[in-house]
């Protein structure tokens, strides 16, 4: 979940000075890497990493990508606002800070925009628990992949070993030495 704008910024990895096409170049490039039909080639992928984790992964990064490039216009049209109309507003109507009309939630309104929040921020935990629980995964599988590596070597060097011992017996024996 994007919580700021400079998390947003890290993510798409630009400047703090950067204008909207700044953030739109940054995104279509990370949508460029990490596009499905590009994951094989466009990534240097750990080995551990089998294709479903990636296709998984590289969702999760656009998904994040996507959702820094609408933090950032969101907060944007935020900023900018609409517009101030030329003219002055009705006598009627309250005049709002940054353009546009006043709009007030009725009690519904603001329960189901409350709900819709929750929800969104539970979508927003979900994922992020999802992604921590891959990247997880993932340095489990590679710490048990360098174990059996590790396993496998001290193995590798107890038969070199043991076929070290049995030729030197065997020399031993046929040069006639007595091993004891």
């Amino acid at each position: 979940m994007v919580r700021s704008r400079t998390e947003a910024l890290k993510i798409l990895g630009i400047r703090p000075e950067s204008k909207e096409e700044d953030w739109k170049s940054a995104y279509r490039n990370i949508v460029k890497i990490y596009h499905p039909d590009n994951i094989a080639s466009s990534v240097n992928w750990p080995e551990a990493m089998d294709e479903t984790a990636r296709l998984k992964y590289s969702e999760q990064m656009l998904a994040l990508a996507k959702e820094a490039l609408d933090f950032l216009q969101s907060e944007n049209v935020c900023i900018i606002g609409n517009q101030p109309k030329k003219t002055s507003p009705a006598p009627n109507k309250p005049k709002v800070v940054g353009g546009g009309e006043a709009y007030s939630f009725s009690h519904d309104q603001y329960k189901q925009r409350q709900q819709r929040l929750h929800k969104l921020d539970e979508e927003r935990k979900q994922k992020r628990l999802d992604e921590l629980k891959l990247k997880n995964d993932i340095l489990r599988e590679n710490e048990r992949k360098h174990k059996e590596k590790e396993i496998l070597d001290q193995i590798r060097w107890l038969r070199v070993a043991q076929i070290i011992y049995d030729t030197i017996e065997k020399d031993k024996k046929e040069k006639g030495y007595d091993s004891n």
